[in-house]
């Protein structure tokens, strides 16, 4: 196809375009002359959305409550499966856990962590500790273990059967 049929195609749907555009407006009169609308056309008060109708966001979690839900969450890490096999009835790692957790309180002056909801300063060293040290931290157990796992009763070796 030449420039030319191209020119000629392009210019003929053009046209179709404007006489398909003008029968649009030709049909709203009020629209195409620039009338105003009408008091009986504007939308009343009683059908505007109001606020209540409008759907809440959930409201927003204090920085108190985030942080004792992710404490919540890192102290009850471990399956209650692994606390039967302990002597002791507890996983090592969540002893270790909550020690850390009281250490840093005791650093910050605080004996447990109600005594942190207000201070907004210390809650956001508490938060921090706990995402950049705790859960991160190596110790040699694994990124983010403070402790290591129990070992089995009769002090057996995995690959040994005991025969």
């Amino acid at each position: 196809m030449s420039i030319e049929a191209i020119g000629t195609a392009l210019i003929e749907a053009l046209n179709r375009n404007t006489a398909a555009l003008e029968a649009v407006l030709a049909a709203a009169p009020a629209a195409a002359s620039g009338d105003k609308p009408k008091a009986a056309d504007k939308p009343k008060a009683a059908d505007k959305p109001k606020a209540a109708d409008k759907p809440k966001a959930e409201p927003e979690k204090s920085a108190f409550a985030a942080l004792k839900s992710d404490l919540g969450d890192w102290l009850g890490e471990f399956a209650k499966e692994e606390d039967a096999e302990n002597p002791d009835g507890i996983h090592p790692e969540v002893t270790a856990r909550k020690e850390a957790l009281r250490n840093v309180l005791k650093q910050l002056g605080a004996k447990a962590l109600p005594d942190l909801d207000g201070d907004d300063g210390k809650i956001t060293k508490l938060h921090g500790w706990l995402n950049d040290k705790a859960k991160k931290a190596d110790k040699g157990f694994g990124v983010g273990r403070l402790a290591a796992d129990p070992e089995p009763e009769g002090g057996a070796d995995e690959g040994d059967l005991g025969i």
